[in-house]
């Protein structure tokens, strides 16, 4: 009894908190109009992001008093679009989606696991994309190596320098760079949350959507495998970008101003 007082003492108890009652939230429809006779009516959701992200953010966002952003969620590394997603919430939430996932169970997982939420009034107002296929340098194939850690969440685009185990299994993908990714989703210059998840890529995608002028309100990027820090939090500072929240392995960038691209190297 001690030790779990002293666990919960240091920590614990807030621990339990967050990943319990935190992650509720409840959304409200209220009537039409005052004089309505029709009911108020509430629904309880559950936030699936890893970190509580998904939270974070729709708070940040409704408390804006502009917020002049497309409603759209490009999420690299999708998985299967449920657990630990950063896009599962927003697509909840009547936001459209890119999807991005090259593994072909993963990405039939996120088709089955968003397809009642999807514009479910038929009056197109939400799009939401599934991308086969990673981000990479160039438009082609790349080896890509499955790994199953972390139910295969760490796969990642194959380094030759790495060490592969009697495990892994590599496989060829379909490769577009950020510019044919954008090109094929229509994806607009300014639009609401770029999500990235790359196993040791996330910088150098990001790096491509900058050079490009793309300008998303908010960026979720994955900095485990990112080196040094300081140098690309700072070249994330010199394009309008300022740090948000450091939440688990995520960091999260919000735009602040336009700068000079020209005057500032990325």
């Amino acid at each position: 009894m001690e030790k779990a007082l002293y666990y919960g003492k240091h920590g614990g108890f807030v621990n339990i908190l967050q990943e319990t009652i935190e992650r509720v939230y409840m959304v409200t429809y209220p009537p039409h109009s005052k004089t309505s006779k029709e009911p108020q009516i509430s629904f309880f959701g559950i936030d699936f992001s890893q970190n509580r992200e998904a939270s974070l953010l729709i708070k940040r966002i409704n408390s804006r008093k502009n917020f002049p952003y497309k409603r759209l969620i490009v999420d690299i590394g999708a998985n299967d679009g449920l657990l630990s997603s950063n896009s599962f919430n927003f697509i909840q939430w009547g936001w459209s989606a890119v999807l991005v996932e090259p593994q072909i169970t993963q990405i039939q997982m996120a088709k089955v696991n968003t397809f009642r939420y999807v514009d479910p009034y038929n009056d197109k107002s939400q799009n939401v994309s599934f991308v086969k296929a990673v981000v990479g340098p160039k438009n082609g194939i790349e080896t890509f190596v499955m790994t199953s850690k972390s139910f295969f969440s760490e796969s990642h685009i194959y380094d030759p320098d790495e060490r592969l185990t009697k495990k892994d299994i590599t496989i060829q993908v379909q490769s577009y760079t950020v510019g044919e990714l954008a090109k094929m989703n229509n994806i607009p210059k300014y639009f609401g949350i770029l999500s990235i998840d790359a196993e040791g890529s996330s910088y150098k995608i990001l790096k491509q959507w900058i050079k490009l002028g793309y300008r998303p309100a908010y960026i979720i990027c994955e900095t485990i495998h990112e080196k040094p820090l300081e140098t690309y939090y700072k070249a994330m500072e010199a394009k309008g970008y300022r740090i948000m929240s450091e939440i688990g392995w995520n960091v999260i960038f919000e735009y602040q101003s336009h700068v000079n691209d020209d005057e500032n190297e990325f």
